[in-house]
C-alpha cells in the first residue's frame, strides 16, 4: 500500500468512527449501483459477501 494510502487511512481513522466509514462507503456502494441500474441491496450486499470471502486471499498479497 503506498504511503498516501496509509496516511489517509489514518487521516480517516483519526475523525471518523468505524460505523461511520462503513456507512460513507456503503452509501458509496449504492451511488455505484444506481449508476449501473443494478439492484442497489444485491449489488451491496454481493459486494460485502465477495469482500468478506475473498479477505483472507487479498490479505496474503499485501505484503
Amino acid at each position: 500500500m503506498s504511503d498516501q494510502m496509509e496516511q489517509s487511512i489514518q487521516r480517516l481513522t483519526e475523525v471518523f468512527t468505524a460505523e461511520q466509514i462503513a456507512a460513507l462507503f456503503i452509501g458509496t456502494l449504492v451511488g455505484v449501483a444506481e449508476f449501473k441500474g443494478d439492484n442497489k441491496e444485491t449489488f451491496v450486499n454481493g459486494w460485502i459477501e465477495s469482500t468478506i470471502n475473498e479477505l483472507p486471499t487479498r490479505l496474503e498479497g499485501s505484503d
